[in-house]
C-alpha cells in the first residue's frame, strides 16, 4: 500500500488522500455529523482548493458538490468575497486561529453578515497543511437588532413628542389665562393712547403716543397669534420683508438693551428676497432671541454685544442673532428649544420663549438651531422664500 501523502501537499485530485483507517460506516456518520451542523463546514488546502464542504455550504452558497470540490476559494466565492478575506491566509499558515465578524458580499449569497473561524488542520502536530473553515449566517439576527433598534428609536421618539404635546397643551392654557389677563389692560392702553393722539398739540408728544398705541396694538396681534398657534391654526401670512421685521423688533427692544449695557449690531443683507409670513410671529421670534441674549449677558463684563445678521440663501433667508457671552454648556443646549425648560431662578424666566421661537419658525416652515455654544451663543434662524407647507 502507497504512504498516505499529508493533506494539501500536493495539487488537489478527487480521490486523494488515504482514508483506509476509516471504515465506510465511519465516514457516513462523519458525514452526518458535519451536514448536521447548523453553520458552513469547508476543508480548504493551502492552495485554496475545496476539499470538503458540508451540505449547510453548498445550501448557502446555491451550488453543487461538484461546483466546489477541487475548485478554488476565489472561484466560489467571488472576487469581492475573496479579496476580503484572502488577507487571513498568512495568519492561517502561521498556525493561528483567526476569527472575524462582519459583512461580506458573496457571488452567489449576496451581501451577509457572517461569524467566520479558520483553524489550521495539522495532521499529526506537524505544520499545517490548510484550514477548517466554520462560518455562521447572523444576517436576519443583524437584520432584527436594526429593526429592534429603529423600532426603540421611534418609540422615543413619540414619547418624546407626547411630552412636548402635553407641555405645549399646557402652554396653550396658559397663553389663553394670559391673554385674558392682557386683554383688558390692553383695551386701556390703546383706548388712552389714541385719546392722548387727538388732544396732545405737541408733535414729540403725538409721536410718543402713536408709538404707544401701535406697540399695544401689536401686543394684542401677538397675543391673539401665540393663542392662534397653542390651538395649532396655520400663521397668517403676507409677503414680508425679514430686514423689516428684525429693524422692528429691535425697535422696540431698544430701550431694554441700552438699559442693560448691551450693544446691537445690524448686518442686514441688502436686496432680501419677500417671504410669507406672519410678520408678527416672526417679530416675537427676533425679541424672544434678542432677550435670551440679554440675559446671558447679564453678568458677563463689558463690552455686551449682540450681531443681528440676515442672509441670502439657495431657496430662502437666514437670520443669526450672537452674542459674546459666556456660551451655552452642552447639557443645556441638548435641552434649550425643550418647553418649561430654563436654568434661571424660579420667577426669573418660563422657559418658554425658545420653545415658541422653534414652534413659530417650524409653522413657517424653516428651521431653528444653536449652531455654536461655547464662547457666546449663534443661533440660526432659515426659512423658505415660499413660507412653507400651509
Amino acid at each position: 500500500m502507497a504512504e498516505p501523502k499529508p493533506f494539501g501537499t500536493e495539487p488537489f485530485r478527487p480521490g486523494a488522500g488515504d482514508t483506509s483507517a476509516l471504515r465506510e460506516p465511519d465516514l457516513a456518520l462523519l458525514r452526518t455529523i458535519l451536514d448536521s451542523i447548523p453553520g458552513r463546514v469547508a476543508f480548504v488546502d493551502f492552495e485554496n482548493r475545496y476539499v470538503y464542504v458540508n451540505r449547510e455550504f453548498l445550501t448557502f452558497h446555491k451550488r453543487t458538490a461538484e461546483e466546489v470540490i477541487g475548485r478554488e476559494v476565489r472561484e466560489v466565492l467571488g472576487e469581492a468575497a475573496y479579496n476580503q478575506v484572502s488577507g487571513y491566509n498568512a495568519r492561517i499558515r502561521a498556525g493561528e486561529i483567526v476569527r472575524w465578524e462582519g459583512w461580506i458580499t458573496y457571488a452567489t449569497a449576496g451581501r451577509r453578515y457572517i461569524q467566520q473561524t479558520y483553524t489550521p488542520y495539522s495532521p499529526g502536530g506537524g505544520a499545517p497543511q490548510g484550514n477548517i473553515a466554520f462560518g455562521r449566517d447572523l444576517t436576519e439576527m443583524k437584520e432584527q437588532e436594526r429593526e429592534l433598534a429603529e423600532r426603540t428609536a421611534e418609540i422615543e421618539r413619540q414619547r418624546v413628542r407626547i411630552a412636548e404635546i402635553e407641555k405645549l397643551s399646557a402652554m396653550g392654557t396658559l397663553l389663553a389665562g394670559v391673554a385674558h389677563e392682557l386683554n383688558n389692560p390692553l383695551a386701556i392702553v390703546l383706548a388712552q393712547s389714541t385719546l392722548l393722539l387727538e388732544r396732545a398739540e405737541s408733535d414729540d408728544v403725538k409721536a410718543r403716543a402713536a408709538r404707544i398705541h401701535a406697540a399695544a396694538e401689536r401686543s394684542g396681534r401677538i397675543v391673539r397669534s401665540f393663542l392662534a398657534m397653542a390651538r395649532e391654526t396655520a400663521p397668517t401670512r403676507r409677503p414680508v420683508l425679514l430686514n423689516d421685521i428684525v429693524a422692528s423688533a429691535v425697535d422696540v427692544m431698544a430701550y431694554g438693551l441700552r438699559g442693560a449695557s448691551v450693544d446691537v449690531d445690524l448686518d442686514l443683507a441688502p436686496d432680501m428676497p419677500p417671504i410669507s409670513a406672519d410678520a408678527d410671529l416672526l417679530g416675537q421670534v427676533v425679541s424672544n432671541l434678542l432677550i435670551n441674549a440679554q440675559q446671558a449677558l447679564a453678568e458677563q463684563a463689558r463690552p455686551r454685544r449682540v450681531v443681528v445678521r440676515t442672509r441670502r440663501e439657495a431657496g430662502g433667508v437666514a437670520l443669526e442673532v450672537e452674542d459674546n457671552g459666556p456660551g451655552v454648556p452642552e447639557p443645556v443646549a441638548a435641552r434649550i428649544f425643550d418647553p418649561y425648560f430654563t436654568t434661571k431662578a424660579p420667577g426669573a424666566g418660563t422657559g418658554i420663549g425658545l420653545s415658541i421661537c422653534r414652534n413659530v419658525v417650524t409653522a413657517h416652515g424653516g428651521q431653528i438651531a444653536l449652531v455654536r455654544s461655547a464662547g457666546g451663543a449663534l443661533f440660526r434662524v432659515t426659512l423658505p422664500t415660499g413660507g412653507g407647507a400651509e
